[in-house]
Parts: structure tokens; sequence; C-alpha cells
């Protein structure tokens, strides 16, 4: 008698009693991730930011010229006292924009430094020589004594730093003077010894004048800037 009062006062129970529904995973609240990315890609983007501020400060205070690899915006530049006094689109022989990331990625050095010095200079190809007036002017302009400028007019040249990097700086003008075939290919091998695996090239054309100022400005061991391309 005892256990069917049980039994009947456990079906009441099940009947009366409410349904417990079971637990749900808590919605995942995209804005607070969102916002939480956004910051961390504002630290980095600050931080970077900083560093290239630095290294301009430090330069500009050198009082001397130094060069400007500039992604975001595009262009070459040489600058003295922080000052832009010559600046020239780059323009890529084969468009690939992708190269730009690259470069920058190598060229920040491994204690996040912006700065490098240009360890080489090669000219392959060139036409007539300069003519004084000329010199004079660039040699006013870059802060240069004229004499120490050579007097050639690039057609092919490059201009390499530490690590494989290089800026190879092409023309449309038909030189009257090449490399030796034979030097050429010495110098183009050693090139390649010398450059560790993954070097990247910036191959880019200009015009002649803009390749006079480049060439005659960027000699070894000028200081270097980059602004990498913006993410």
């Amino acid at each position: 008698m005892i256990k069917r009062f049980l039994i009947i006062i456990g079906l009441i129970f099940l009947v009366v009693s409410p349904v417990i529904p079971a637990p749900k995973n808590k919605p995942v609240d995209t804005k607070t991730k969102k916002g939480e990315g956004q910051a961390a890609f504002d630290r980095v983007r600050g931080e970077i930011e900083y560093r290239q501020l630095q290294t301009e400060i430090y330069l500009a205070q050198s009082e001397k010229l130094y060069f400007v690899i500039d992604f975001r915006r595009n262009v070459l530049a040489f600058k003295l006292k922080g000052a832009t006094v010559w600046s020239e689109p780059i323009s890529l022989v084969e468009p690939d924009s992708s190269v730009f990331k690259r470069f920058a990625e190598t060229f920040e050095t491994k204690d996040h430094q912006l700065m490098r010095h240009i360890v080489g200079k090669f000219l392959f190809e060139a036409n007539k020589k300069t003519p004084d007036s000329i010199l004079a002017i660039v040699g006013e302009a870059m802060n240069l004594n004229p004499a120490l400028l050579q007097r050639e007019v690039p057609a092919h040249f490059q201009l390499t730093w530490a690590d494989g990097l290089s800026l190879d700086v092409r023309t449309d003008i038909v030189p009257a003077y090449k490399m030796e075939p034979f030097k050429k290919t010495i110098e183009q091998i050693k090139q390649a010894l010398d450059k560790p695996f993954g070097e990247v090239n910036l191959t880019i054309k200009m015009t002649p004048d803009a390749a006079v100022t480049l060439y005659r400005a960027a000699v070894i061991g000028l200081p270097t800037m980059i602004y990498p391309p913006l993410k």
C-alpha cells in the first residue's frame, strides 16, 4: 500500500514539475572581440610610427643628407635636416606591390631598426658625360661637392644594402657605355654569392634626369630609412 502511494506521488511530481531547459552556450560578443583586435592593431601601428619618428629625428639632427624609401606614399626621397630636397615616384618595371612588403620586412633589422646604410653601388650601363653646369646644380641641391660627382648619365645601375636588399634602377636611354660582359658576369656572380637566400630586389624605372640625381647622391655609406607600406 505504501509502495503504491509513493508511485502515485512520484507520478504527480513529474506532471506538475516545471521543465528545466538544457543550458545554452553563451553567445560570443563579436563586438568585444573586434574591439580587442582593433586595439591590438592600433598598438602595433603606434609602436611602428613611434620608431619611424625616432629614426627621422635622429637623421634630421645629423644635418647630413639621407635617403628615404617611403612605401606609404610610394616615393623615393632625399632629405636634409628633415626637409625633402628631392623626391620621385616609385614606378615598378613589373607591377607587383607585394614586393614592397617583402622589401620592408627584410629591411627592418632584427632589433627593429628602420635604418640601414648603402653598402654597394654598381653602374652597368651609361651614356654621355654630364655637363659641369648640371653637376653644379645637383651638387648644390644635394649639398655635395660637384668635383666629387661622377659624370656618366646612368642607364642601368643598382644600389645595395645588407641582407640581400637591392634597388635596381633602369632608364629608357640608349647606353653608349656598357660594363664589359665578362666583368658584368663576374660582378653578378659575386653579388649572388654575397646574397643570402631570400634576397629581395626592387626593380624600378626612372626618367634619365631623376636617375642622374639618384645615382649621384646615393653614395656608399649613405643612411637610408624606410617607411613600410600601410597594412
